[in-house]
This record gives C-alpha cells, sequence and structure tokens, in this order.
C-alpha cells in the first residue's frame, strides 16, 4: 500500500486534490476538499502531495500522468478514431475492455471515466478542436459525469452530438485554444 489514511493526494486524470479515507488492496478511497465526495481510485491514479498546497498547479497531476502513462495504464485505442477535423471515442465497455467478467457498474463506470478522461487531455495536448464522445443512452449516469467534468473546463463548449448520426448517446466538444 502506497497511501497512508490522512495523506494528501492529487488525481492523475483530473484537477483537484483530495484526502485519502481508506484503503483496499490497490484501490484508495478519497474525499475530493472541494465537492467532500468520496471517490475510489486506482493507486496508480493517485500521486502524493508533499508540502503546501499552494504549489500544486492545476496541471501538476496531468503532468505527472504525462510521464508515467505508458507504465501506469495500457488501452487498446480500437475505440478511437482519429480523424483530420476530430476525434472520436466509444464508450461502450466492449469496445476497449477484453472481459466485463467480476466488475460491478461502479467499476465499470470508473474504467469508462478514465477512458474518457486520457482521450480528453490528449486532445488537449494535441490541440483537436472537435472530439465525438460515444456514451450510450442507457439510465445517463456516464453521460452526466462527462458533461459535469465539462463544465469544470475552461474554453469549450458541449452538446448533443448530431442525432441522424449518433442518436441521444453521443456528445460533441468544441475546445478554442489561445495560440
Amino acid at each position: 500500500m502506497r497511501f497512508s489514511i490522512g495523506e494528501k493526494v492529487s488525481y492523475l486524470h483530473d484537477s483537484g486534490y483530495g484526502i485519502v479515507k481508506s484503503c483496499r488492496g490497490n484501490f484508495v478511497m478519497v474525499e475530493d476538499i472541494s465537492s467532500k465526495f468520496v471517490m475510489e481510485y486506482a493507486e496508480n491514479e493517485l500521486v502524493k502531495i508533499q508540502g503546501d498546497m499552494k504549489s500544486i498547479s492545476q496541471f501538476s497531476a496531468i503532468d505527472a500522468y504525462n510521464i508515467t502513462k505508458e507504465t501506469t495504464f495500457q488501452t487498446n485505442e480500437n475505440h478511437i478514431r482519429k480523424g483530420k477535423e476530430y476525434w472520436e471515442i466509444d464508450l461502450h465497455t466492449h469496445s476497449f475492455m477484453e472481459s466485463e467478467r467480476g466488475m460491478d457498474s461502479g467499476e465499470l463506470l470508473q474504467r469508462q471515466l478514465i477512458e474518457f478522461k486520457t482521450f480528453f487531455q490528449a486532445a488537449r495536448q494535441k490541440l483537436i478542436r472537435k472530439l465525438i464522445v460515444i456514451h450510450g443512452v442507457g439510465k445517463g449516469t456516464l453521460k452526466n459525469e462527462i458533461r459535469e467534468f465539462l463544465k469544470g473546463q475552461e474554453n469549450l463548449e458541449f452538446y448533443d452530438a448530431d442525432f441522424r448520426e449518433y442518436g441521444k448517446g453521443a456528445t460533441e466538444i468544441r475546445m478554442y485554444y489561445k495560440i
């Protein structure tokens, strides 16, 4: 176990930080400082915060993630379509996971969110202006989580993707950059 209860940690796939509440195997329960929600993260999705919180920037965890990306998180990118004008990702679990066996709906949702945030950060780094995120219809949980994440991001807008092509199961994201 790399983390101790009470330690401050930053997220690799998101801005912000939290306090470790409990550890179970390779998973850590973290209470987010701003929202007060307790979420479960894999150990390799967190970074210990040492010293004064004032030195933590929004991008410090993302930078750490990019350095360790190849060793901590492998993905089969067959579910990502990269074109000249936009990138598209299919977040249906069968499109990027070999098996869902033994995973509950919460674990599947977390895996989908990791896929989305990894995709989103890669698109931002490559200055991609348009993303299509296929999340499906279902109960709307994944769609709502994605849109809550997007509300906290700057210089973008999002809305339902073209109904004729994606039905009600996709979100289009337009990102703007200062060059």
